[in-house]
């Protein structure tokens, strides 16, 4: 409300007052607020208060408000203007009377404003104010970008895109669409306006770079010699670039490998143009003759070069592969290949007498086994010819038996044939020898296996071997290589062998058992690492023990065995016991006590098992936690909860009692007027506690009646059966129990 005018604008209001509050808004609202608040569509309202104090005291008060009608502005839509253009704001309001106040401090009703936002409150005669805002954008901020100036090769195309978002396109080619394809040189435009009309403009010149062609000649060059050939690109001048098969980057390259070679030339627009070639280079025929000789006298020499190729010319005439000489002379031959290319080798041939030479070293016989022998040969310097020779050994491993070999040594002085010396040597062979009983694998705590040889009568060695037996235990985890050795009656020995592997036992172990359950427990899920096991023993159903399957034990062995990929077996095991189960626990039934602070207990101890009193709620003193009949003192007034526990081993079950404590009332009365009801001065659980004394005093403390074993029986008479007045009388009880209890009691007939 407006403390000078006395009237109020429309919408929310808050009156503010003291203590107790009953507001009437005029328009059906009520409210218990000391500032309430109410809306008010436009009117006059008459609102009323009434207070109240604690004493009752009241006061009205009422006040009349007038609610005058709301009224908005608006702007308009959000909009925007062109590049520095500016836009008139304002005319849109309302007009006669009002005030205006813009977000740039101007007063006037219409303002003229470029982008930006814009606020303005307008106030009407009677204060009450509305306001609005517009956004103010600026258009035409982008322009179209259609690229950097481009050289395209010839035959190409490129697409020009002005940007998408244009009100409208037109280009140079009077296109309207967003892009265009163009393929010819020249300088092309493109007008763009956008949702607001502004305009904007790009241009974009197209080059077309120059042909050009590549030409390497004739597609295939064939030599028959080791030629090299100059391969030359063509000169396009300093803006071409080259780029070889070879990875060569040069206008020429020299070759002499056959191969096909490529080229390609690019200009700096990116344009490619290639060729290649294919260069056959057949070189000369590779065959040779052997090497100058000089033969013994007597001896011939055959010269063969049907291999070489397909045609032949000797220097004797002869057109045959093959030609045999045997006479001192210089001899060649032509030899033309399947590309028609002719080679040319020769060979000198002189004679003379041998040298005298001699073979040594060598035993008789020996076995297919035996060791390299070094051969002797006089004089030094020649060379070892044969079945099992490399340069001055012997390898009878080589050989074949039985077998007889020729061993030969030839021996040649510069300028001298050949001479030679040669022994037989016999080869006999090895014994044929197996190996039986051993398998490819154990595992380390299997049994001994028995072992054979063929032939009988060798010897067994290795990592485990105990005579003809294998432990492998002894042998250890790992791969082990058994040998069985045999020699015949001619010295020969053979030997076989055979590997086996040895695997240790899987490490295995169980888990998720405890040491002990009681009969009555859940089943228990196993584990068992690795997974994939088996698991055993009473109880057990699968990977779950059941202690109700499995009974009452002081221990059962439950196991857990696993067999690994090698089938090594490994076994884990657990000794678990079984508690017999120890019943329901009775803790007794619950008690109210009325006098006193203290009560026996009688819960009930079966003949297994042992029993522990919990004080589960309340506070009191136990005289023996573990007898079932012990007493409990010190009980406060209200609820004392006790648990009752039965164990037996891990087995337990608890049972509860409750014992009701009530508060002594020392305030008390009845009405002894024949009724039935409430005739008697009754002190409940009174009976609990007989020859219990009371003791009615009159309010000047004179004894007036008595009872040394009251039986919650007088009924406000004396001794001679006279009632006493309706009044207020003191009493004294002496409970059995050794508690005292003082208070009043009123008489009311």
């Amino acid at each position: 409300m407006n403390p000078s005018t006395g009237w109020w604008k429309p919408g929310v209001f808050a009156l503010n007052s003291p203590i107790t509050y009953a507001w009437n808004s005029g328009i059906g609202g009520t409210s218990t607020d000391s500032i309430p608040q109410f809306t008010y569509p436009a009117g006059t309202y008459q609102v009323s208060c009434k207070i109240s104090d604690v004493n009752s005291c009241t006061q009205t008060d009422s006040v009349s408000i007038v609610a005058h009608p709301p009224f908005s502005v608006d702007l308009g839509p959000d909009t925007s203007v062109c590049g520095m253009s500016s836009l008139v704001l304002g005319g849109t309001l309302p007009t006669g009377g009002y005030a205006y106040l813009w977000s740039n401090t101007a007063t006037s009703q219409t303002i003229t404003v470029g982008a930006g936002t814009y606020t303005v409150t307008v106030t009407d005669t009677n204060l009450c104010t509305a306001i609005d805002t517009i956004l103010v954008a600026t258009g035409g901020a982008q322009t179209p970008f259609l690229g950097q100036d481009t050289l395209i090769c010839p035959g190409d195309s490129l697409e020009l895109d002005a940007g998408a978002g244009w009100a409208s396109y037109l280009w140079s080619s009077m296109d309207t669409t967003q892009t265009i394809s163009i393929d010819s040189a020249g300088t092309y435009y493109v007008d763009v306006v956008d949702s607001m009309n502004c305009m904007a403009v790009d241009s974009f010149v197209l080059a077309i770079d120059s042909i050009f062609t590549v030409d390497l000649g004739i597609d295939t060059i064939i030599v028959c010699s080791d030629s090299t050939i100059l391969l030359d690109a063509g000169n396009f001048g300093p803006s071409k670039t080259y780029l070889w098969s070879t990875g060569a980057t040069t206008q020429t390259i020299s070759v002499t490998q056959p191969n096909t070679y490529l080229v390609t030339v690019t200009s700096s627009a990116m344009c490619e143009e290639s060729d290649s070639v294919k260069f056959l280079n057949y070189l000369k025929n590779s065959f040779s003759l052997p090497g100058d000789t000089i033969l013994c006298n007597g001896d011939t020499l055959d010269l063969d070069v049907s291999l070489a190729g397909l045609g032949f010319l000797w220097s004797t005439g002869a057109t045959t592969p093959t030609l045999m000489v045997n006479m001192m002379g210089i001899f060649w031959v032509d030899v033309l290949d399947s590309n028609a290319c002719w080679t040319r080798d020769s060979i000198a041939i002189n004679y003379t007498a041998p040298p005298q030479v001699a073979l040594s070293g060598l035993n008789s016989a020996y076995c297919g086994n035996d060791p390299v022998i070094s051969l002797v040969g006089t004089p030094t310097g020649g060379t070892f010819y044969g079945p099992g020779v490399a340069g001055a050994s012997f390898d009878p491993g080589q050989i074949i038996a039985p077998d007889t070999v020729l061993l030969i040594y030839g021996y040649a002085p510069a300028n001298q044939c050949e001479g030679r010396d040669s022994l037989s040597v016999i080869i006999r062979p090895v014994p044929a020898v197996s190996l039986a009983g051993l398998g490819g694998s154990y595992c380390v705590a299997d049994s001994i296996a028995t072992l054979s040889g063929i032939p009988a009568g060798g010897t067994f060695s290795g990592p485990g071997i105990v005579a003809a037996s294998f432990d492998p235990a002894q042998a250890g985890q790992g791969v082990h290589s058994i040998a069985y050795t045999f020699t015949d009656g001619q010295g020969c020995t053979g030997t076989t062998l055979a590997n086996t592997q040895v695997f240790a036992l899987p490490q295995v172990s169980i888990s998720g058992l405890a040491a002990a359950y009681c009969e009555t427990a859940d089943p228990i899920m196993l584990n068992g690492v690795p997974t994939g096991g088996t698991f055993s023993g009473p109880g057990v159903v699968g990977a779950v023990f059941d202690p109700v399957i499995a009974g009452a034990s002081a221990g059962h062995n439950i196991a857990y065995t696993y067999t690994d990929g090698n089938g090594c077996q490994g076994v884990a095991a657990i000794t678990v016991a079984i508690n017999v189960a120890t019943g329901t626990a009775d803790a007794g039934a619950d008690q109210e006590i009325w006098l006193g602070n203290q009560t026996e207990l009688a819960a009930v101890l079966p003949a297994l098992g042992t029993g522990a009193w919990t004080i589960v709620q309340g506070t009191g003193e136990l005289a023996g936690a573990t007898d079932p009949h012990s007493t409990i003192s010190g009980l406060q007034d209200g609820l004392t909860i006790l648990e009752w526990t039965l164990t037996n081993g891990v087995c337990n079950t608890a049972g509860q009692m409750r014992i009701k404590k009530h508060p002594f009332e020392e305030k008390r009365g009845f009405s002894p007027n024949g009724d039935g009801l409430n005739d008697f001065f009754v002190i409940e659980g009174l009976e609990r506690y007989p020859k219990s004394k009371m003791i009615i005093r009159s309010r000047w403390g004179e004894t007036i009646w008595q009872a040394p074993n009251y039986a919650n029986d007088w009924n406000g008479v004396n001794h001679a059966g006279e009632p006493f007045p309706d009044d207020t009388y003191f009493f004294e009880l002496q409970v059995s129990n050794g508690t005292h209890y003082k208070g009043f009691v009123v008489l009311r007939r």
